[in-house]
């Protein structure tokens, strides 16, 4: 599995176990990611190879414990480290260049979900938890979108489609 910044200066590649794929909606993830919630895929700290683009890294410490790591070109959040995980390297999700094979597989902190965030669950109960805001919804029932491959929902024919 390899990665990427926005800008390309910082790359990486994953090569060992993928342990936990989930949407993050504390505070901290949602202020970060300008989102709802974060989508966060944690693998062994081992397994974790910056190819590129090591000296373009700019580390924040957010927390007590927690170091971010961001790109110094294009302000891209590429992972986390946490020191009551130091086995563990969270990599932001929207940096993969690959499908990593798993969905996710849980949602955290959602007592601090952003508001106007629900979670339904799917009628043919295929996945425990979808999650699906109001403004979303508007948006299922439209047309295609006129680009060929709409890079967030190429699979939903242009419309969002609650996947999980």
């Amino acid at each position: 599995i390899t990665g990427i910044c926005h800008c390309g200066a910082v790359r990486y590649e994953i090569h060992g176990r993928l342990l936990m794929f989930a949407n993050c909606h504390c505070p901290d993830c949602r202020k970060y990611t300008g989102s709802a919630f974060s989508s966060v895929l944690a693998t062994e700290s081992l397994g974790f190879i910056l190819t590129s683009g090591q000296d373009n890294l700019t580390l924040y410490p957010s927390s007590p414990g927690k170091e971010r790591r961001f790109c110094k070109t294009c302000g891209c959040h590429i992972f986390l480290r946490a020191e009551h995980r130091p086995d563990m390297i969270f990599v932001r999700a929207g940096t993969l260049d690959d499908d990593p094979g798993i969905r996710p597989q849980g949602q955290f902190w959602t007592s601090m979900k952003a508001l106007g965030i629900t979670f339904v669950t799917r009628s043919d109960n295929t996945s425990k938890d979808c999650l699906r805001s109001k403004w979303m919804q508007r948006f299922e029932n439209r047309p295609p979108n006129r680009f060929k491959k709409p890079p967030m929902c190429a699979k939903g024919k242009g419309r969002v489609v609650c996947t999980a």
